[in-house]
């Protein structure tokens, strides 16, 4: 898979921009500020249709004007050129003073009317700092890392995240309710309650497996590369983190008649809380260095060599799956990464296009960014949202 052309309107602080790019490996390079995190912020949302930075798209329009647009032309293997993008704009209601926002997501210039048909048609992998939080963050950082990635690679994952969501809402309200009469439930109330309990742990059921199955390839890859960065001296392992009694032995229906006992069992609890308890939105990865909790005991250069081998290990599931190898998305890290590291990478990355930002392209080992295949290196000058092309062979 490779990125082309990209065209911007007034995202972040660039009012237009129009960048083709090089097959292999492009740099944007200039100091802090300046717009470089911005170019890889809105390729990455192309793959996923959010920001890695921001769940607000209000914050990702320039100041000043009510409205952005993405758009970015690729290729797959067939070498046939295709298109996707997204406008989100800010608009005066006609009824009264609120303000309407509307979000349009794009494929080849015709709109999609669900999400869930835009992600996953162009595949991207980042790897930024703020990925350090995989390790450091709350498990809604580990929980969000698994769902984007089975989002990319698999529809029917997203569609049914979307669906458990939805359940999950409808159920907690209807708990609140029980729990704001305070008294018996009726049989009626029960058995209201029963059906709900029912459709959550199918649904429930499905996203556990799915993401033990991912982070069972996961830890077994990242684990490999992992050993091979420290010589054979560290061994992560990440193991799923889920409700007591489901491990990766179960197949979907047996996990769904353990969630349904759990529910059964909680019942009381969750009416007296107002909220469910246990499920896929409760769930964390347990990530472990030599036995370890890596949060805990890690070092932040283990940490952050744990997220490496992570993030190598997500861009070969991708490749895995797709048939095909997503884009790869390095922002302001590689010179958090030594020459081991780097050297690593290299064996990751074999013709695999590849974005880089850093303040200074003279830090960069020309030979390595050459070694990664016989494509011309693009580097693009970034200054105050102004972008100077440069071409070396």
């Amino acid at each position: 898979m490779r990125a082309k052309v990209l065209e911007l309107e007034n995202f972040r602080n660039y009012s237009s921009l129009q960048l083709s790019f090089s097959p292999g490996v492009n740099v944007f390079f200039g100091n802090n500020g300046q717009g470089k995190t911005n170019i890889i912020e809105a390729i990455y949302m192309c793959a996923c249709a959010r920001s890695h930075r921001t769940a607000k798209d209000e914050e990702l329009i320039k100041h000043g004007e009510n409205y952005y647009y993405i758009s970015l032309d690729y290729t797959e293997k067939k070498d046939i050129d295709e298109q996707v993008g997204m406008k989100y704009q800010i608009l005066p209601s006609v009824t009264n003073n609120s303000k309407q926002k509307q979000r349009t997501l794009y494929r080849d210039n015709l709109a999609l009317d669900r999400v869930m048909d835009f992600v996953g048609i162009f595949n991207a992998v980042i790897f930024a700092p703020e990925d350090l939080q995989i390790v450091k963050g709350g498990p809604g950082e580990r929980r969000r890392f698994m769902d984007l990635l089975l989002s990319q690679v698999k529809p029917v994952y997203f569609q049914a995240l979307q669906e458990f969501g939805k359940i999950l809402r409808q159920r907690n309200a209807l708990l609140k309710t029980y729990k704001e009469k305070g008294r018996k439930l009726s049989s009626l109330e029960t058995a209201q309650l029963d059906i709900w309990d029912e459709v959550y742990a199918a649904k429930a059921a499905f996203i556990i497996i799915e993401r033990l199955q991912l982070v069972e390839k996961l830890s077994a890859i990242s684990c490999q590369i992992h050993q091979n960065i420290s010589d054979g001296l560290e061994r992560s392992e990440i193991r799923y983190k889920t409700v007591s009694g489901i491990d990766e032995s179960l197949d979907q229906e047996a996990i769904q008649e353990v969630i349904l006992r759990k529910l059964n069992a909680n019942r009381e609890q969750d009416i007296f809380r107002g909220y469910t308890s246990l499920g896929p939105h409760r769930d964390d990865l347990d990530i472990s260095l030599n036995d370890l909790p890596l949060k805990i005991y890690g070092s932040q250069g283990q940490q952050r060599t744990f997220v490496l081998a992570l993030k190598m290990a997500e861009l070969k599931v991708i490749e895995e799956i797709t048939r095909q190898a997503p884009v790869l998305l390095l922002d302001d890290v590689m010179s958090e990464l030594d020459g081991k590291r780097r050297k690593q990478l290299v064996t990751s990355l074999e013709n695999i296009q590849i974005f880089i930002t850093c303040t200074d392209p003279d830090q960069l080992d020309k030979d390595w960014l050459k070694s990664l295949g016989s494509e011309e290196i693009y580097y693009f000058k970034v200054n105050q949202a102004h972008v100077e092309f440069q071409k070396e062979k």
